[in-house]
């Protein structure tokens, strides 16, 4: 062997017994170049959480960075890209992922109680990985993501929530076993057909990158909100998921049956000024739904009684002019619904002006001519109206 070849094998060896090199996670610490980048990933997902903005979230991303950070850095003494995430998945177990918790909607829990489910999970794995310098992904299935990361030409499949979870075959026992030890799959449904049930949760949608991520936490923290009877606050954030991950809308009946869950709630409460807005939300995340449709129309019904009975016949007249502004096409039916209530309650109070305009706007919707009309039926109750005090007569 020639002294150069002997010179180069040599450095090789010792570049290997040296481990990754440190340029693998150069410029990718937290004062690294992909500082902007993680960090405005991580002020989403605190975000969320419900971590308020401020120095309280400001806390919260120096804590998750405090937490998480030394772990890539042991992870990169590995001497390839693939050991490093192995390591770091097996690290995260040891020190983060404490405790699998279905419930659990973000990244505090985790960084209290070590609590974690697959979004949490899939979320901090994604940025750890991403910090050592990996191209990794967000999969997802039905109700359940998973990470991809692309490693030395391949990809790896990455079950976040599972201690083995890391580029391990998805075969039959393993992985019916994982579906109902996660809350994924029932018992019954695996075996009624366990082929299909599996499969399902391995038919990946578009992968996503880590940046939409965080609106799977917000979608977590709305599902969290109805249970606990917060329903306006779960479409608040249902909204947003969506705004944030325009592709829940590929599969509009998944975010529409959990909007009908938070509208269902507050409708039966009687809450339907919140029911409103649920709809009004729904219909801005998925326009064109029927349902949706049929929802806001329902709720806008029950609030305009609301309103008539309790003698708010401007706040109906703004409920309606809203309708006709936002949702043109609902004004008709909803006028033709509700004007003739509001018109007697109009009447009632002695507001005359404001029942003439919502007789017409009846008129309109219902196609009626000017005969023996509702706005006739208004006038000739103007005409003859009585003064409470005097009991005179009154031409208004």
């Amino acid at each position: 062997m020639n002294r150069r070849l002997f010179k180069i094998l040599l450095l090789v060896a010792l570049v290997a017994a040296m481990g990754r090199p440190a340029a693998a996670i150069a410029g990718m610490a937290p004062d690294g170049a992909a500082s902007e980048s993680i960090r405005s990933i991580l002020d989403r997902a605190m975000d969320a959480s419900g971590v308020p903005e401020g120095p309280r979230r400001e806390a919260s991303i120096g804590r998750f960075i405090d937490t998480v950070y030394p772990l890539v850095q042991r992870a990169g003494e590995a001497r390839s890209d693939l050991r490093a995430a192995r390591k770091l998945h097996r690290l995260l177990h040891k020190n983060l992922f404490l405790k699998y918790s279905f419930d659990t909607p973000g990244l505090p829990e985790l960084l209290d109680k070590g609590e974690f489910n697959c979004v949490s999970a899939s979320l901090v794995e994604g940025i750890a990985a991403r910090w050592l310098g990996i191209d990794v992904k967000v999969a997802e299935g039905p109700r359940h993501i998973f990470l991809r990361m692309r490693i030395d030409g391949r990809d790896v499949e990455v079950e976040a929530v599972m201690p083995d979870g890391f580029d391990r075959p998805w075969d039959g026992a393993r992985a019916t076993g994982f579906l109902v030890a996660y809350k994924l799959a029932t018992p019954e449904e695996l075996a009624a057909n366990p082929g299909a049930a599996v499969d399902a949760y391995r038919q990946v949608r578009p992968l996503v990158d880590l940046e939409e991520a965080p609106a799977f936490l917000r979608y977590n923290r709305a599902v969290r909100a109805i249970e606990q009877g917060e329903a306006l606050e779960a479409a608040r954030q249902l909204a947003r998921a969506v705004m944030e991950h325009p592709a829940f809308l590929e599969h509009p009946d998944e975010i529409g049956i959990t909007f009908a869950h938070a509208f269902r709630a507050a409708y039966d409460a009687g809450h339907f000024t919140e029911a409103l807005e649920i709809a009004g939300l729904e219909l801005g995340a998925l326009p064109g739904r029927v349902s949706s449709k049929d929802r806001l129309l329902a709720a806008a019904a029950k609030r305009v009684e609301e309103l008539s009975e309790s003698g708010q016949v401007s706040e109906v007249e703004k409920l309606l002019d809203a309708v006709r502004l936002e949702h043109p096409e609902l004004s008709t039916t909803l006028d033709r619904a509700t004007c003739t209530l509001a018109v007697f309650a109009a009447v009632r109070i002695g507001d005359y002006d404001r029942a003439e305009r919502l007789a017409m706007r009846f008129e309109a919707s219902a196609r009626i001519g000017s005969g023996a009309s509702l706005s006739a039926w208004v006038r000739s109750h103007r005409a003859g109206a009585v003064d409470a005090t005097t009991g005179v007569a009154v031409v208004r």
